[in-house]
C-alpha cells in the first residue's frame, strides 16, 4: 500500500516536472513531450439482491507522456508512449455476484505499467503500434460505449471472459497494424497470449512466452455508414488464440485453439443520439466460458436546456454462457442481464460526476437479481 502511494506520488511530480517541455510551443509536430493525466473515483453499493447487500470505494490514477521522436531528432518519426496506472479500493462486485464485474476500474491494487509502445503514421494511411499493448484499445470497440461503469461495455467478454489476453488492465508485447481507405479500413494485431494473472503481473512486467500459452490474433474491417446523414461505422472481426491451455470442459482435458467472431455497429441517430451494438460468438464452445453476448445502448447529448456537455447512457448486454462450462461449474445461473443507466455531468471541461444504475438479472454467481447504485467523478488534463 505505502509502495503504491509514493510510487503515484512521484509519478505525478514527474509529468508537473516535464509539463512546461509539453507547452513550450502551441504546434503539436514540435511538442517533444505531452503529458497525460486522469483521476477517477466511485462509490458503489449493491443495495439489493444478488449475494448480500455491500458497499464499497476504488479510484485509479492513469498517467503517462508521449514523446515525439521527430522533434526530439529529425530522422527518427513517431511517437514513444509511455502509460502507468495506480488503482486502489475494490467494487462490492463479489456481492452482486456478477460475471464480469460492476465497475470497469476493479482490479488489482498495484502501480503498474500498463502500456509502453512506438507508434507512427505514414503518408500512405498506414497505422502501426509495436511495445506492450492492449486488444480492447482497437479491437471490438465503441466509443459511446466508454462512459459506461459496468465492465460489460468495456473490452467484449467473449474475449476478456475466455481467456487470458491482454486485455485493461494488463499490456502485452505485441504488434498492431492497420491500414485506412476512403470509407474503409483492415487492421489486424498480434499478442502475446498469457500474461499470468494481475497478482502474479502485479507491475505490468511480466513478460514470458511459450507454443503452450500461445498468441491472440486479431482481425478487424471496417466500413463507414451513412444513414439519417450522420456518418457511423459497421465493423466485422474476429479472435483466434492459439494457446494450449485451455480446458476441454466435458471431460476436464487439456485443449487448444480458441476462436471467436463478432460485429459491432455505432450510428448517429441525431445531432445528439449516438445508438450503439455488439454482437459476439465463440467458435469452439468446449473450451469457452461465454458462448455468445449481445448489447445495445444509447448515449443522449445535451437533453437538459443549457447542459450542453451532459451526456445520459442507457445500456443492456446479455452473456450467455457454454453448456459444457455450466456443467462443470458451480455457477447458478446459464445467462445473464445487465441493464445501465447513467449521468456524466460536466461540471467544466476537465472534470465531470456520473451518477449510475444497475440492475442485474439473473447473474452468474448471484442467488437474487441485483440492483446497484453509485456515483463516479473524474479529473483529467
Amino acid at each position: 500500500m505505502e509502495l503504491t502511494k509514493h510510487t503515484s506520488a512521484l509519478a505525478i511530480i514527474l509529468l508537473i516536472v516535464i509539463s512546461p517541455f509539453s507547452t513550450a510551443n502551441a504546434d503539436t509536430d514540435s511538442k517533444l513531450i505531452s503529458p497525460f493525466f486522469s483521476a477517477t473515483g466511485e462509490f458503489l453499493s449493491v443495495i439489493d439482491g444478488g449475494n448480500s447487500t455491500g458497499s464499497d470505494w476504488q479510484s485509479i490514477l492513469d498517467y503517462g507522456f508521449e514523446l515525439n521522436l521527430k522533434a526530439l531528432t529529425s530522422s527518427v518519426p513517431g511517437t514513444l508512449t509511455i502509460h502507468a496506472e495506480t488503482i486502489q479500493g475494490e467494487s462490492p462486485t463479489e456481492s452482486a455476484g456478477d460475471f464480469s464485474g460492476i465497475s470497469n476500474i476493479d482490479a488489482f491494487n498495484t502501480t503498474r505499467l500498463f502500456q509502453a509502445y512506438y507508434s507512427h503514421s505514414t503518408p500512405a494511411d498506414l497505422e502501426i503500434k509495436i511495445g506492450l499493448i492492449d486488444i480492447d484499445d482497437d479491437f471490438a470497440t465503441t466509443e459511446a460505449g466508454a462512459m459506461f461503469i459496468n465492465s460489460n461495455y468495456g473490452a467484449i467478454s467473449i474475449l476478456g471472459g475466455n481467456n487470458a489476453g491482454p486485455i485493461w488492465p494488463l499490456g502485452a508485447p505485441g504488434l498492431f497494424v492497420k491500414k485506412n481507405f476512403k470509407t474503409k479500413y483492415l487492421q489486424f494485431g498480434f499478442f502475446d497470449g498469457d500474461l499470468g494473472d494481475e497478482i502474479e503481473n502485479k507491475r505490468g512486467t511480466h513478460i514470458e512466452n511459450s507454443s503452450k500459452e500461445g498468441y491472440v490474433l486479431a482481425l478487424e474491417a471496417g466500413i463507414e455508414t451513412k444513414i439519417l446523414e450522420h456518418a457511423g461505422v459497421i465493423k466485422i472481426g474476429g479472435f483466434h488464440h492459439t494457446g494450449k491451455a485451455f480446458t476441454h470442459f466435458s471431460n476436464g482435458t487439456e485443449d487448444s485453439h480458441q476462436s471467436s467472431l463478432y460485429a459491432v455497429i455505432e450510428q448517429p441517430l441525431a445531432e445528439n443520439t449516438i445508438g450503439f451494438s455488439r454482437i459476439a460468438y465463440s467458435l469452439d464452445d468446449n473450451n469457452s466460458t461465454v458462448l455468445f453476448y449481445i448489447e445495445s445502448g444509447l448515449s443522449i447529448t445535451g437533453i437538459i436546456p443549457q447542459r450542453d456537455q451532459d451526456i445520459l447512457g442507457l445500456a443492456i448486454s446479455l452473456n450467455l454462457f457454454a453448456d459444457d462450462y455450466m456443467a462443470s461449474s458451480n455457477a447458478l445461473n446459464g445467462d445473464e442481464t445487465i441493464i445501465e443507466g447513467t449521468y456524466s455531468i460536466a461540471l467544466n471541461d476537465n472534470f465531470y460526476i456520473q451518477p449510475d444504475f444497475q440492475y442485474i438479472v439473473r447473474p452468474h454467481e448471484g442467488k437474487e437479481n441485483a440492483t446497484i447504485i453509485g456515483i463516479r467523478s473524474g479529473f483529467e488534463f
